[in-house]
């Protein structure tokens, strides 16, 4: 009787912290109370975060500093036409060509996606970043000789556009003319570009791209259609150079 005694307890303790487990939990809401830090430069770092993050540093800083080739100009961004702006539509025409397999009629990127001059002397890394910050990937367009005089409407209106290949004349407001590749833009034709997903998708107020035809959308980052530009150059021992080469007539 007293094993028997001992069996039933221990079966109604086990039962007791069963139904325990099994009543549904109670979520007491706590009080939460919050300080005010004030942060400043006059505070100086924290030298044991600081001591954690060097070796890091280091390894990130080296990369980025590896000079990468030689610029001949000091290259800006400004309104209407800019070294910079030249430089870049043109790298767009080079280097897309060479994705598409055949020869792009011309290059285009805005003053917007140009976030840092590049000064003459040595190129790194780094100032690659600095100029194109951003994950852009190459876009091939085609379009009619109508959505080129477009293009051509809208880099007169902002000035804040480049396109390579190309040449037009403007009285006042109004475009007399317009070349591409020295030739006479046909409005009945077909023409190619080289542009970045984002202005592809009609960024930049370019809602005209949405109408064109996209024949090849990559995974080529703008940004290594820069290095791949400038590499190309350094192999041969030859800085990268641009001026301002009147693409642009305004009277």
């Amino acid at each position: 009787m007293k094993n028997s005694y001992k069996g039933q307890s221990l079966l109604i303790l086990m039962a007791f912290f069963f139904l325990a487990a099994c009543q549904p939990k109670v979520l007491v809401k706590q009080s939460v109370t919050g300080v005010d830090v004030q942060v400043s430069p006059a505070q100086g770092a924290d030298p044991e975060f600081e001591a954690m993050i060097q070796p890091y540093k280091e390894k990130l800083d080296a990369g980025m500093n590896t000079v990468i080739g030689e610029n001949a100009v000091d290259m800006t961004v400004q309104r209407v036409e800019s070294n910079l702006g030249n430089f870049m539509a043109d790298l767009m025409q080079v280097e897309g060509s060479k994705v598409y397999g055949q020869p792009v009629d011309m290059g285009v990127v805005t003053n917007g996606s140009l976030r840092k001059p590049i000064a003459a002397g040595p190129m790194t890394t780094r100032d690659i970043y600095e100029l194109m910050p951003f994950e852009n990937r190459l876009n091939i367009l085609e379009l009619t000789g109508e959505q080129v005089m477009q293009l051509m409407e809208y880099m007169v209106k902002t000035k804040s556009a480049s396109v390579s290949n190309s040449q037009v004349h403007v009285v006042g407001d109004q475009i007399q003319q317009v070349l591409i590749g020295g030739k006479p833009l046909e409005l009945n034709g077909t023409y190619t570009v080289s542009i970045s997903d984002y202005l592809a998708g009609g960024g930049d107020n370019m809602k005209f791209f949405l109408e064109t035809k996209k024949v090849l959308a990559s995974d080529y980052m703008v940004r290594q259609m820069i290095f791949d530009y400038i590499e190309a150059h350094t192999v041969k021992g030859e800085p990268v150079h641009a001026e301002v080469e009147g693409r642009v007539i305004i009277e």
